[in-house]
């Protein structure tokens, strides 16, 4: 959609000192003959309502004019003889002000977006700030760049090919301009239950409002390996190209579901596939050395881990839990440099589910794992931590004593797996030798740790 932004500038060099002079009583015959053109509209009553409110409205406040505000605007012309409603925006910085009315200079109509903020803007203006529209306005605005003086009655503003005139209260500013554009009507809501309803902070509220919208449908909705997904296609293709499983009915039938894309969405869709692909026996030559777990692609440990996923994403914790720990010691990463963050991600997801379950001991206990692997503590797993301390009213010098106490409790259990008892809670953690046997120094100068003291 092209925008055309009607902008006020000022050029003294194009205006007349006659017309720096006059005031909107010389230009209002202009306006109440235009009025008569449109009485058949569906908009005429509230267009003659704007007309009256300013006629009737006062000199505005002059605090009101260093404000950037949204609105709506009429244009009085031939492309407009609908009198449909656009998106206008008032902006002011550094003594100069810009009066904008956003219009498809091709077209003069109104886009699906435009209706959408123009029905917001009339019905719900608290919801004003969800329109598309909204955000643009305030961000993409032209420049103030247009000088105002104050009349008797109402401020002007002057530009080159349009004079303007402002008045209003405390609630509205109203604005009335007269040009090459025709004539354009403004209405600007100041105010709403008491919020501003423009400005920066309202920018940074839904840019705020959006991040924690993401964050929360993230939290819900987990999928550790999403950026697996395309590789995942490229695998099960090939192994349904290639031999045995080219001409494996069972196997072709219970992976047909490849083709569609696996996102958090669409992971229902998958779930047929990635429970067969858990069973299936793979042929020697595309296992990791011979263990019978292990594909070659990572097929066994993605599925597994991600119909974790899944049922964390459908509330059935324990069967999350079950598959998580599933992808940590039955189908582990065929890749040694990601199995230390595939544990720790799957520790972090168990002991989610266990607070879900209200299992605080095994959730302290599960985080606590996540913590040790790797040998660093993500800003993730601090937050969790400071998150379960807050809601759960932990006495943070006792947690302190457990993890004390958890970490005279470590036991190898095979290669670089080690389990721990926290609170009488048995979990686990994977970690290389030389890390595992200085771990309590590389606990206790975290500075999680430090802020239990």
């Amino acid at each position: 959609m092209k925008q055309l932004y009607i902008i006020l500038i000022f050029l003294t060099s194009f205006i007349t000192a006659e017309a720096q002079q006059k005031s909107f009583s010389d230009y209002e015959p202009k306006l109440d003959t235009a009025l008569k053109k449109y009485g058949k509209s569906s908009h005429y009553q509230y267009l003659k309502d704007l007309v009256t409110h300013f006629k009737t409205a006062k000199k505005l406040n002059a605090k009101h004019l260093t404000k950037d505000v949204v609105g709506i605007a009429l244009f009085l012309d031939n492309g407009n003889s609908n009198l449909d409603l656009f998106p206008a925006v008032y902006t002011y910085d550094n003594d100069k002000v810009d009066i904008s009315a956003l219009r498809s200079s091709i077209t003069k109509m109104p886009s699906d977006e435009t209706k959408e903020y123009a029905d917001a803007f009339l019905n719900n203006r608290r919801d004003i700030g969800k329109s598309k529209i909204f955000q643009s306005l305030l961000t993409d605005h032209p420049k103030a760049e247009s000088t105002y003086t104050e009349l008797t009655n109402e401020y002007k503003v002057f530009s080159p090919a349009d004079v303007s005139f402002i008045r209003g209260n405390d609630d509205w500013m109203y604005a009335v301009s007269f040009g090459n554009e025709g004539i354009i009507i403004y209405a600007f809501k100041l105010s709403l239950a008491g919020e501003e309803i423009s400005g920066k902070k309202v920018v940074e509220k839904i840019r705020q409002e959006k991040e924690d919208e993401l964050t929360t449908f993230l939290e819900k909705h987990p999928f550790a390996h999403s950026s697996d997904d395309h590789n995942i296609y490229s695998y099960v293709k090939r192994l349904r190209e290639s031999s045995p499983f080219s001409k494996d009915k069972e196997f072709l039938k219970n992976t047909e579901t490849y083709e569609q894309r696996i996102n958090r969405d669409s992971l229902i869709h998958h779930i047929g596939m990635f429970s067969y692909l858990l069973k299936l026996k793979f042929p020697k030559e595309l296992l990791e050395d011979g263990a019978e777990n292990i594909d070659i692609y990572g097929l066994k440990h993605f599925s597994a881990h991600t119909l974790g996923d899944y049922y964390f994403s459908k509330q059935d914790y324990s069967k999350a839990i079950e598959y998580y720990r599933k992808a940590v010691f039955d189908f582990p990463n065929s890749s040694d440099s990601r199995v230390c963050s595939d544990v720790e991600n799957s520790l972090l997801s168990i002991s989610k589910s266990y607070r879900q379950l209200n299992k605080m001991d095994d959730a302290f206990a599960s985080l606590l794992g996540a913590v040790y692997s790797c040998g660093t503590i993500s800003n993730a797993e601090e937050k969790q931590f400071n998150s379960y301390i807050a809601t759960d009213t932990t006495d943070k010098d006792q947690l302190k004593k457990d993890i004390d106490q958890s970490l005279l409790t470590i036991k190898n259990l095979k290669n670089n797996y080690y389990s721990f008892s926290f609170r009488n809670k048995t979990s686990f953690f994977y970690g290389k030798d030389e890390f595992v046997k200085n771990i309590t120094r590389h606990m206790t100068t975290t500075h999680f740790y430090k802020s239990l003291k």
